[in-house]
């Protein structure tokens, strides 16, 4: 299920949108907010996993921490292709 609301952006932002949807990279404005909204929601979901895994096991050895950066760095690689460079900031 959806839900329809109303939202404002600045003129840039929207401009910036529009630049995407032209290009091909996204479907409409709606469909690029929801996929960067749940992007986010997925992103604080696995914080809040992976605080919870700390807790539980405790902190990660070395190898595993490189192991995760190592992972991540794909990760945004992969983002800044798909979505640009404002991508990799995230």
């Amino acid at each position: 299920m959806t839900k329809k609301i109303g939202i404002s952006l600045p003129d840039e932002t929207y401009a910036w949108v529009q630049a995407k949807i032209e290009q091909g990279s996204a479907e409409s404005v709606s469909g690029l907010i929801a996929q960067s909204l749940d992007r986010d929601r997925k992103r604080e979901e696995l914080r809040e996993l992976l605080e919870e895994w700390s807790v539980e096991v405790g902190p990660p050895t070395a190898e595993e921490q490189t192991w995760v950066n190592e992972a991540v760095a794909k990760a945004h690689t992969a983002a800044a292709k798909n979505y640009g460079d404002a991508a990799s900031a995230a």
